[in-house]
């Protein structure tokens, strides 16, 4: 018995991209059927029982997504019978009775961080999940294949604040279709090192960064966070679709800490909007949906 449709559902064929979602399930987040092949990203998922549930889907991939669970029956992320190749890529997989399974499927299983589920991997390679393997980049325990099982040390989850710590061994752990190092997760740094004394923490990031904000899509408020390594002039802005500036979030010089800006889009159209942060010689810009 399969349970029933997600609070977001991909069938029909359908290759739809579900990209920068909060999706609160009873039961379940995203469910992909009858040959479908979602691109599944940049998502935060919180459901009791099943995060995503891909029953017969033709491939896609799922990337990049901070899935918490409920603590029941089922599975973060579920893919049966797959007639494609499937994608499972720096994700954050937590709180289910199983993690990451698969059935008859062919999954590309890698840069995950998999952590307090009753059974982390289920009918994977046997390789996958030995963290006894050697290290990432970072000097955390790996399998062969860059998933890890730790504590991603969000920010403050009972507040549902699931951005990482500076310290989360999430940060710089994951990879990019270029090969390049990102952050595992939905969400980048949003605080300072936690888990350790005052003594040992760091007072300042160590690199500059701009994070996603929270929550997209928005209506009509979001906050948007970033970390400064050091005194620098400060700007940021958010610019419309047409590459023009709406609003000045920021215009001066700030001190090294992290930092958060509040943008209400009262009385601006509904749409795609982008966030552009200048500090330094850092620039960087992202992308945030304002939906009605």
């Amino acid at each position: 018995m399969y349970p029933p449709r997600g609070e977001i559902d991909c069938k029909d064929k359908s290759s739809p991209i579900v990209i920068a979602n909060l999706i609160k399930a009873r039961e379940v987040g995203i469910s992909v059927t009858e040959n479908s092949s979602p691109m599944i990203c940049d998502n935060l998922i919180c459901s009791k029982d099943w995060g995503v549930f891909s029953e017969q889907p033709s491939g896609g991939s799922i990337v990049n997504n901070t899935i918490i669970g409920g603590g029941g029956w089922g599975g973060g992320i579920h893919c049966d019978r797959s007639q494609g190749l499937c994608l499972i890529r720096n994700n954050i997989v937590t709180g289910y009775n199983i993690g990451i399974a698969q059935q008859q499927s062919s999954l590309d299983v890698n840069h995950n961080n998999v952590w307090q589920n009753e059974t982390n991997f289920t009918n994977c390679p046997p390789e996958v999940g030995d963290t006894s393997w050697g290290e990432n980049t970072n000097g955390t325990p790996c399998d062969s294949f860059y998933n890890i099982i730790q504590n991603p040390l969000f920010c403050n989850p009972d507040s549902g604040d699931h951005f990482l710590a500076e310290n989360s061994p999430c940060v710089g752990a994951g990879q990019n279709s270029l090969g390049n190092p990102v952050d595992i997760g939905a969400f980048g740094v949003g605080c300072p090192p936690i888990g350790i004394t005052r003594e040992e923490a760091t007072e300042f990031p160590r690199n500059f960064s701009l994070s996603p904000n929270f929550p997209n899509p928005f209506n009509p408020v979001t906050e948007i966070r970033y970390a400064l390594p050091k005194n620098c002039q400060v700007r940021l802005e958010v610019y419309n679709i047409l590459g023009q500036r709406v609003a000045t979030l920021v215009d001066d010089k700030q001190q090294a800490g992290y930092k958060l800006a509040i943008w209400e889009a009262t009385g601006m159209a509904s749409g795609i909007y982008f966030y552009r942060l200048q500090a330094g010689a850092f620039n960087q810009a992202r992308k945030m949906i304002l939906l009605r």
